[in-house]
């Protein structure tokens, strides 16, 4: 998908949020395309707010890789870790994630000591 369809489809998820916002998977999808652009403080408002309306292991897991590329490791762990409890599909990739913050944690823990 090219730039212009990421911002046509970031317009309809918007109109999508605008005609009912309590629709979880349009504030999840537009938080996909705004990782794409790079935007992950947007990405992270609308995957919060997805979450807000619908605990679900995918937008945990899409959140808490917002969080590994902004180093906010705890966070990411939290997000991962619930997902797996959630998740009936793909648990690997949410436990490698959650494993590399795990160890990212560690290795700034033992660098304070």
């Amino acid at each position: 998908m090219g730039i212009g369809h990421h911002a046509a489809a970031s317009d309809a998820f918007t109109r999508s949020i605008e005609a009912d916002p309590l629709l979880a998977d349009p504030w999840a999808n537009r938080a996909i395309l705004a990782v794409k652009r790079g935007d992950l403080r947007g990405a992270l408002h609308d995957l919060t707010k997805a979450l807000a309306l619908r605990e679900d292991a995918a937008i945990l897991y899409n959140r808490g890789r917002v969080f590994e590329s902004r180093r906010q490791w705890q966070k990411a762990v939290d997000d991962y870790s619930r997902a797996l409890v959630l998740d009936a599909g793909d648990s690997d990739a949410i436990s490698r994630g959650c494993e590399r913050c795990r160890k990212a944690l560690s290795r700034i823990k033992s660098r304070s000591r």
